[in-house]
């Protein structure tokens, strides 16, 4: 098949550090391309992958100013990148096009003049969002979770195709540090304040490594004097290698998440490692954990107090084997392809 993949433009493909959307873009890339697809990637930046790249930005928008501290411009900058988008679809033949960039590139979709079907990497809760993905009763979806569903059960879903992690790169460890570890964004959505609350209450060390987009400084502000640097510890964005050698020593990743996560890739990266997830039963956490087996899941700050003195409790090799069932980059390729095929058929 011929297909071509359209990224966002925020990060590099794949992220230097953040970014779990390109992440697995650039998994599933060079998985179909193993299988033997015709890959075209069209995305902001000049990664290094095997396969076919258009760049619409030389670089990825959240690189460089003025886009990296103005958000209102990095917008309009993405709709810049669709208009060019949307041009060269009109010059090149594709098979299909799949989607990643999400809500934005929807108004748009009857000028791509190829089948289109589009991944929700997000929760569909904000009326912006909910006006975009409502547009046309005609756009195919494809969700990543089934608990997203339940937020738009009345899109047209093609399929649930679960994000998958390489397990060569994650790779297993059957002892840890003591150290808790918090990866992702320093937001309000993924609960660092509450992570931070948790810790201390039980004693344990924190390293936080996340990133600080300019939504979320105000956020930032509002938690900086609870690290210390000590109990606490905030190390940054990290790159993959960094990641993997933190979560391989972690005792636990801690990710008590304030909304409905659509997927959660930090999770199965973490028990990829064979470290087990102290989360919230919100979102798609339900679906990837087995309450017990890979980790615990609270509805409140003191449940998971408790839950986290129990850690120790989990079977880190339970936590791998759920993975390599479920998770990996090749389950993941499977899915998509039969979706494509449904499609084109």
């Amino acid at each position: 098949m011929k297909i071509a993949m359209l990224a966002p433009f925020d990060e590099a493909i794949p992220p230097e550090k953040y970014g779990g959307i390109e992440r697995v873009i650039d998994s599933l890339v060079r998985e179909l391309v193993k299988r033997g697809h015709d890959i075209t990637l069209i995305c902001a930046g000049k990664p290094d992958i095997p396969c076919r790249v258009i760049s619409i930005y030389p670089k990825p928008l959240r690189s460089v100013e003025p886009f990296k501290s103005d958000i209102c411009l990095r917008a309009a900058g993405k709709f810049i990148g669709i208009a060019h988008v949307l041009e060269l679809l009109k010059e090149e033949h594709f098979d299909l096009l799949h989607n990643h960039l999400g809500w934005r590139f929807l108004p748009f979709h009857k000028l791509v003049p190829i089948p289109m079907v589009s991944t929700i990497h997000n929760p569909v809760v904000g009326p912006l969002e909910q006006v975009h993905y409502h547009i046309d009763p005609s756009l195919r979806f494809i969700s990543i979770s089934n608990r997203q569903r339940d937020l738009a059960p009345e899109l047209q879903y093609v399929a649930t195709v679960y994000n998958g992690v390489d397990t060569n790169i994650y790779k297993f460890s059957d002892k840890h540090d003591g150290y808790f570890f918090f990866l992702g964004r320093v937001s309000r959505e993924k609960g660092l304040k509450e992570a931070i609350e948790v810790v201390k209450r039980i004693g344990k060390q924190l390293i936080i490594a996340a990133q600080v987009d300019v939504p979320d400084m105000p956020y930032y502000q509002e938690i900086k004097s609870l690290i210390d640097e000590k109990q606490i510890v905030y190390i940054g964005e990290v790159n993959t290698q960094e990641k993997v050698a933190y979560l391989q020593k972690a005792s636990a990743l801690i990710s008590p998440i304030q909304w409905e996560e659509p997927f959660g890739l930090v999770a199965i990266e973490a028990m990829s490692c064979g470290t087990p997830v102290l989360g919230m039963g919100r979102g798609a956490y339900p679906e990837i954990i087995e309450q017990g087996k890979q980790g615990f899941l609270a509805t409140t700050v003191d449940e998971l107090t408790e839950y986290a003195k129990q850690i120790e409790q989990i079977d880190r090799h339970a936590c791998r084997t759920r993975v390599e069932q479920f998770f990996t980059v090749e389950k993941m390729a499977d899915g998509y392809e039969q979706v494509y095929k449904k499609l084109l058929e």
